[in-house]
């Protein structure tokens, strides 16, 4: 699900027409695709999304707050949020921010976002091979994982305020089991960006390799 300006407007027109002086809308919705993989083979993946928004006012010098993760509740939202300002102490110092420029800062990666289910699942399979391949006393990996994730988030208010940004995250993580002569030693390897290209999703496996062959008679 994608943040969506008209609700924001619905919202705000109303909580004005209830008797707010001020209003804001805070929206957030996300997807994100994740996958396991043990012994070269995909032990499990999911798909997940998630959506919420909050109205903020100010009335009679009041603020109120509510919020919701369904647009259907629009109308409850603004009738909650006027309501609970009444129970809210005044504070002539309670405002809104005004439109503004603000800094484009570069958060979001397509590749990233359009990652397929599969495509995800082979991220977790180099993760797996990196840690195999680093070392003969790597005798069996516990979880390979791969993630990507996207949000946008949406602001406006009634003071014309209108900012919105995208952007993504992916990670990738293993635990590594390596034994030698009785001993057996766990190592853990992560690694998380903003884009694709600053996560090396083999060096993840390798480095939990290293990490418990390191550990091997360790005392």
């Amino acid at each position: 699900m994608k943040t969506d300006r008209e609700l924001s407007k619905r919202l705000i027109e109303a909580a004005l027409q209830g008797g707010a002086s001020l209003a804001e809308v805070f929206q957030s919705a996300s997807s994100s695709k994740s996958a396991d993989v043990l012994g070269g083979k995909v032990e499990a993946a999911e798909s997940s999304s998630t959506f919420g928004y909050g109205l903020r006012i100010v009335k009679d010098g009041r603020p109120g707050f509510s919020y919701s993760n369904n647009p259907d509740d629009a109308s409850a939202v603004v009738d909650t949020t006027l309501a609970t300002s009444a129970h809210s102490a005044a504070d002539e110092a309670l405002g809104l921010p005004v439109s503004q420029a603000a800094p484009d800062v570069a958060t979001f990666d397509a590749r990233v976002s359009e990652m397929t289910e599969q495509g995800v699942a082979g991220l977790a399979g180099q993760v797996e091979q990196g840690a195999l391949a680093f070392d003969s006393r790597l005798s069996k990996i516990r979880k390979a994982s791969a993630s990507m994730r996207t949000s946008q988030v949406l602001i406006m208010n009634s003071k014309g305020l209108v900012q919105s940004f995208r952007a993504t995250t992916c990670s990738a993580n293993i635990m590594a089991v390596a034994e030698e002569g009785g001993d057996a030693q766990l190592g853990w390897g992560y690694s998380s960006g903003r884009y694709l290209r600053e996560v090396d999703f083999r060096q993840v496996g390798s480095d939990a390799a290293r990490r418990a062959t390191q550990m091997l008679g360790a005392r």
